[in-house]
């Protein structure tokens, strides 16, 4: 009988944790993040599946909400930083963009799960990049 009544604290302390991870997508806390697949798009040749360095894509990037700053992590010599200019909460969904190099982006990630898409523009060129992230 006395197990039973421990459950209900124990669930409590279990499931702290992915409620707290939950609300970590929202633009309230740093996060890392992984990419894990790229693809890139040519008007002449089509889209074909990359690997994230093949694009010159660091495999880790840090988001720093506070200061509007997307940073490589990871490899000094590929040491990158560029500005957010936009954040946006939409329909659970935290929306970062930029621009830089000639090149724009943006930033869709789901705010329960941390799993993002993102997109990358340049002349010519596009890419769509697949990852998730972590609260740091």
């Amino acid at each position: 009988m006395k197990r039973l009544q421990l459950l209900p604290l124990m669930l409590m302390f279990c499931l702290t944790p992915l409620a707290a991870a939950a609300g970590s997508f929202d633009g309230s806390t740093p996060l890392l993040c992984a990419l894990t697949q790229a693809v890139e798009c040519i008007p002449e040749s089509g889209c074909e599946s990359r690997s994230v360095e093949d694009v010159n894509l660091p495999l880790f990037v840090s988001i720093n909400f506070e200061k509007k700053q997307l940073n490589a992590v990871g490899n000094p010599e590929n040491a990158r930083s560029t500005a957010i200019k936009n954040i946006e909460q939409i329909n659970g969904r935290t929306i970062l963009q930029g621009a830089e190099n000639g090149r724009g982006w943006t930033i869709d990630m789901n705010q329960e799960t941390g799993k993002f898409t993102a997109a990358i523009a340049e002349d010519r060129a596009g890419f769509v990049v697949f990852g998730a992230c972590i609260p740091r």
